[in-house]
């Protein structure tokens, strides 16, 4: 979880930084001064986890209200993994115990891109109210998609990029590719590195690995 956290903190770190938004994580690994500069100036976002903020309810809770006074919306991430659960019950008691400090309701969006039955979710997240939330579903259809396919024809890597029709596509599939020798790997890896991905939204990402990376570059 703290590993995702900071991916996701990176991630919108490279966005926010465009618009001069701070993204901070908070989590065990955090160093304690960090935390301290948090609440003192909080910033646009700030990714937590359940148990975090419980924490912070119960040893800072005039420190957690003060950074919290300003707050617009609380976004829960793969809200599939909660609703229904009790780290799920958990999360709608804190954020609750939150609003009655703050004197007001705060709007909850609710991201996944999995969940079978949306009125489920809308009642998990205003329990007693669910009319109060509104489903907002992804257009489908219409996605422009770029596959880049890399292969080894005769021991040399090649790539090939083709447009692939969004009815076909499943994008909950990812694909595996090994080569049976390091020197292609590391072929495939220099060549992929090198090539420049057209601008459509979405475009598939290379990882490459083996055994001889150390654990940093891995």
């Amino acid at each position: 979880m703290k590993a995702l956290i900071d991916d996701q903190v990176r991630r919108l770190s490279s966005y926010g930084n465009h618009i001069d938004l701070r993204v901070e994580a908070w989590h065990g690994d955090v160093s304690a001064s960090r935390k301290h500069a948090t609440l003192r100036n909080p910033p646009a976002v700030l990714m937590i986890t359940p148990e975090s903020l419980q924490s912070l309810l119960i040893r800072k809770p005039a420190n957690l209200l003060r950074a919290l006074a300003p707050l617009r919306y609380v976004v829960i991430d793969e809200v599939h993994a909660l609703a229904g659960t009790d780290r799920g019950q958990q999360l709608q008691s804190l954020l609750h115990q939150i609003e009655v400090k703050l004197g007001r309701r705060v709007p909850r969006i609710a991201l996944s891109a999995t969940v079978s039955e949306p009125r489920a979710v809308t009642a998990y997240l205003r329990p007693g109210d669910p009319h109060a939330a509104q489903v907002v579903a992804a257009p489908t259809g219409g996605l422009d998609l770029d596959v880049e396919l890399y292969g080894v024809h005769r021991g040399k890597p090649r790539m090939h990029r083709r447009d692939i029709p969004a009815e076909s596509v499943d994008l909950r599939v990812s694909d595996v590719a090994y080569a049976d020798r390091l020197a292609i790997a590391q072929r495939i890896d220099s060549d992929s590195r090198g090539y420049e991905p057209s601008s459509s939204p979405a475009v598939a990402t290379v990882l490459s690995s083996w055994s001889r990376f150390c654990a940093t570059e891995r």
